[in-house]
């Protein structure tokens, strides 16, 4: 059993009704998470979702999956996004997967106008993201 502990943390300013396809988005965040579990042996997900901006009747949301798993070396953070790519061989026969997730999420949230970003440092974790305009009602 892995040894990991899950925080949701939902800015105080992000509003209380928001216009958006529920369905998609809570398919990429279960995409994100799932990997995020894949990858991490212990320690923590944090899940995220802060404003970037607003105003009356629009917000652009920050959702972001961080974890304190393996990490993906330098050279293959632009690939990560490819269709059935994992860092190398030796990850799919240790974590198994299609190795489609991120490129599903990462197509649905272009059909939204967004797009998934990487931050991650090889050893240490990831960092997926993407920001989404959204009518919203606070």
């Amino acid at each position: 059993a892995k040894n990991l502990e899950f925080y949701l943390n939902i800015a105080a300013d992000v509003p209380h009704y928001i216009w958006v396809d529920a369905l998609r988005i809570k398919q990429v965040l279960m995409n994100l998470l799932s990997n995020a579990t894949k990858f991490t042996e212990k320690g923590t997900i944090e899940l995220s979702i802060t404003v970037e901006s607003h105003d009356a009747t629009q917000a652009v949301l920050c959702f972001s999956v961080k974890d304190t798993g393996i990490g993906i070396k330098e050279d293959n953070v632009e690939r990560i996004f490819d269709a059935f790519t994992q860092e190398d061989n030796s990850m799919t026969k240790r974590y198994g997967g299609t190795g489609l997730g991120l490129t599903i999420s990462n197509k649905l949230l272009k059909m939204m106008g967004s797009e998934l970003k990487l931050e991650s440092t090889f050893g240490a974790g990831s960092r997926f993201f993407f920001t989404i305009n959204v009518p919203a009602v606070w």
